[in-house]
């Protein structure tokens, strides 16, 4: 979670592994020349109220030249290690999403069998493996750990996952809250694509499209839908939490995208004009503030971008043959290159700070899972085997 979108951040999966990632979600295309905007209550229409713009003329985040990262290869430095031990616990099973939770403690989902055609999140299980003590505890039966979803951590025992259809809440070691939230929402808003969940001011946003009348609405509800506010802008086509106070909300204006950071307290927006052709889709924060998003619609190419909302910059980078999966943390996140003159894949490590491309290993095959540790000395990833068993390794400095 999602999918959420016209892209997702692409897996490579086994079949048995595609059970467990498949989201029931359409996908979303870019809403274009909307008119009129509905309200949640059905056969009503809501004019749009009036944006107050904070900053006229001007830009609100600086958006960076273009790049492509720096390659680095340190392959000889690093070495992969089989998880032996873990992968006898789960019996080999095909997993979705991996995260770190500290640099001890990982999270993941394994598939459990079950095929539910109906919810297919409820196809895996969610897993803690502490890597010290070799500890492996099942969290949360029938959940999908997908690798767009965002991780708050409280502590190794406490966190949430949020993605744009759910929330799971973990608190030492047991389930809090899990909630499907679309289909809380589906009643008073039949046409909802995106609904994330505050968990520090217990409100949820809303952006729906309908695809048959060209028309996008964003919303801000309580968390028992008893109140809810239209947010003034139209052809929306993203809207994610900035903070608690703030939420970014990016629309078209004719050819041009705008992202907007809209402020829930005084009702005003600062804007930011992206360059033309340039989105901003499937955003995903992280634990120091940044938001990765893509900027352009991926292809082969895969076109990273990083909102840092304290430094208020945005910066892209252009990854040629790769496919990034991790999250990012710390500002650090871990991928794979895919080459079609290169039998396997190389792992590496990008930086964002320095734009440094680290090439960790040049001899990973069938990679399609990853996650880095918070300080980037540890990159654990599953691969298939031509058996269909799914192995996790670990690569870091002998």
């Amino acid at each position: 979670m999602k999918t959420k979108s016209i892209v997702l951040i692409a897996l490579l999966l086994t079949p048995a592994l595609a059970a467990c990632n498949t989201s029931n979600k359409p996908a979303t295309p870019v809403t274009e020349n909307a008119v009129n905007i509905r309200s949640q209550e059905k056969g009503q229409e809501m004019s749009t109220p009036s944006l107050k713009i904070n900053n006229p003329g001007s830009q609100y985040y600086q958006v960076l030249k273009e790049n492509k990262p720096e390659v680095s290869n340190e392959s000889g430095k690093f070495k992969n290690k089989e998880l032996l031990d873990l992968n006898s616990k789960i019996k080999f099973k095909p997993i979705s999403g991996i995260d770190f939770l500290d640099n001890n403690n990982i999270i993941f989902s394994v598939l459990n069998g079950k095929n539910n055609p109906d919810d297919s999140s409820a196809n895996c299980d969610l897993y803690k493996y502490d890597l010290k003590n070799n500890k492996v505890t099942m969290l949360c039966a029938e959940y999908t750990l997908y690798p767009d979803a965002s991780v708050k951590i409280k502590d190794p025992n406490s966190f949430s996952i949020i993605r744009n259809d759910s929330v799971l809440s973990i608190e030492n070691n047991a389930v809090k809250m899990k909630r499907n939230l679309i289909n809380e929402v589906k009643e008073k808003f039949p046409n909802v694509n995106d609904v994330f969940f505050n968990e520090e001011n217990y409100k949820l946003l809303i952006l729906e499209n309908d695809f048959k009348t060209k028309t996008s609405a964003v919303y801000l509800t309580d968390n028992k839908l008893l109140s809810t506010e239209k947010l003034p802008f139209v052809n929306a086509y993203r809207a994610y939490w900035a903070d608690k106070n703030h939420v970014l909300v990016a629309y078209k204006e004719g050819n041009k995208s705008i992202l907007a950071k809209y402020n829930l307290a005084d009702k005003s927006a600062s804007l930011t004009n992206l360059p033309d052709n340039n989105t901003f889709l499937d955003p995903q924060i992280s634990n120091d503030e940044i938001i990765r998003f893509f900027y352009k619609e991926p292809s082969a190419e895969k076109p990273w971008g990083f909102l840092d909302l304290g430094k208020k910059t945005i910066k892209r980078a252009n990854f040629e043959e790769s496919n990034p999966v991790s999250n990012v943390w710390n500002g650090r996140m871990g991928g794979f290159t895919e080459s079609s003159s290169r039998a396997k894949k190389q792992l590496f490590l990008y930086e964002i700070a320095s734009n440094k491309m680290i090439i960790r290993s040049e001899d990973v095959d069938n990679l399609y899972a990853l996650a880095v540790s918070p300080d980037g000395e540890n990159i654990i990833f599953a691969v298939s085997t031509p058996n269909g068993e799914t192995r996790l390794y670990s690569n870091r400095k002998p």
